[in-house]
């Protein structure tokens, strides 16, 4: 992970959407490019998957304490995959307390060359 780009983004994210809260990951989907991203219910809610995805503190709270009733019944409306199950709970977040949402879809990863076997 690419630790300045991580904070880079939280950087600009605090100074220029202090009134949103913060999700994101390495590519952004829109939860509508293959049915099983649905789920058995047919939600569509767009996420953010690859090697690396965050989301603001607040936000986290939301997931798993003021919401966790509904997170934790994941089996009935959710995917196999995490990702895209962490994009339903975020916009359930939003549609039940009104709150807004910042989605960052950037590269945090930065590949390094392999290291030579020492001897």
């Amino acid at each position: 992970m690419n630790v300045d780009t991580v904070f880079a983004i939280v950087d600009h994210h605090e100074k220029d959407f202090r009134d949103q809260q913060l999700y994101a990951g390495t590519y952004h989907w829109m939860g509508t490019e293959y049915s099983i991203m649905k789920g058995p219910t047919g939600i569509i809610a767009p996420f953010m998957s690859g090697w690396c995805s965050f989301l603001s503190r607040e936000l986290m709270g939301f997931i798993v304490d003021k919401d966790w009733p509904h997170t934790v019944m994941v089996g009935n409306y959710g995917t196999t995959s995490d990702d895209a199950n962490t994009g339903k709970w975020v916009q359930h977040a939003m549609q039940k307390h009104g709150i807004k949402v910042r989605l960052v879809g950037e590269k945090m990863i930065t590949e390094i060359e392999k290291m030579k076997p020492q001897g």
